[in-house]
């Protein structure tokens, strides 16, 4: 099979600037905790790719890149023998291989923010291995591995159901099961709030597999009208809680302008 050298930086490209938003995620969170915690939180974002990953190669690629349509047919771990075929056109298997991982690394982290200082770290551990493995595989094979929902003619878009709604409704289960944090009106870290939200809003332009140019325009839209338009300001309002609810609003918009357009 021939390469295509474009193909291939942009599917690498694509998977590098998906990767960095764990790095955006992990700044996010560290400015919404105390300091204290900031390793903590810190070491979960680590730890849920650093686990995640061979997990997803031994099972969770298999399950996700099978053939079936509501959970693949497993054929062993990971290889372009196992699943020949299955990377697009002029696309090395590896390339895509790592394009796949991040993903699957991004709906683990985003439980993270949502549950902070108020989870174990082995607990959190256990967590990102369900879902490596089982979780996500099954449910972005629906949609990007041939399941019913893709023969439906469903089409995600920017990753909103199959990487974000997937990790939103986790982070929500675990937030209503462990209640509402004591500490959620502070603010102790503003220089890593807002570069976590430019890593996680810039970067979420290269999701949709990376293979769509408009998704970044389209992105980055959406997080600057959010920012611009949306934030609650009022003369009771410090600095702080305007920066907070301006960072905030900047990525809800995005969410939730993402979510009608997937439908489509």
């Amino acid at each position: 099979m021939e390469y295509s050298a474009v193909s291939t930086i942009w599917v690498l490209l694509g998977a590098a600037l998906v990767f960095f938003m764990q790095a955006g995620f992990a700044m996010v969170e560290t400015g919404f905790t105390r300091a204290k915690n900031a390793g903590n939180i810190i070491m979960k974002n680590l730890m849920d790719f650093s686990l995640g990953t061979p997990i997803f190669w031994l099972l969770g690629f298999g399950l996700m890149f099978g053939s079936g349509k509501f959970i693949g047919s497993y054929s062993g771990i990971a290889s372009p023998e196992n699943y020949a075929g299955v990377s697009p056109d002029g696309v090395p298997f590896w390339a895509f291989m790592i394009f796949q991982t991040v993903f699957c690394a991004t709906a683990a982290t985003i439980v993270s923010g949502a549950m902070a200082e108020r989870t174990k770290f082995s607990s959190y551990l256990i967590y990102s291995a369900v879902i490596s493995a089982v979780v996500y595989p099954i449910e972005a094979h629906w949609i990007w591995g041939g399941g019913w929902l893709s023969d439906l003619g469903f089409h995600d878009f920017a990753g909103s159901t199959a990487v974000h709604m997937t990790g939103g409704v986790a982070a929500l289960v675990g937030a209503k099961i462990l209640g509402a944090s004591l500490l959620v009106s502070l603010f102790l870290d503003l220089r890593s709030l807002i570069i976590g939200k430019i890593y996680s809003a810039k970067d979420l332009a290269f999701f949709d597999r990376g293979r769509q140019f408009p998704n970044l325009i389209v992105t980055n839209i959406n997080s600057s009208v959010g920012a611009v338009l949306f934030p609650k300001m009022s003369q009771e309002q410090d600095n702080k809680e305007r920066i907070k609810q301006t960072c905030r609003n900047s990525i809800r918009f995005s969410s939730f302008v993402m979510m009608p357009l997937m439908l489509g």
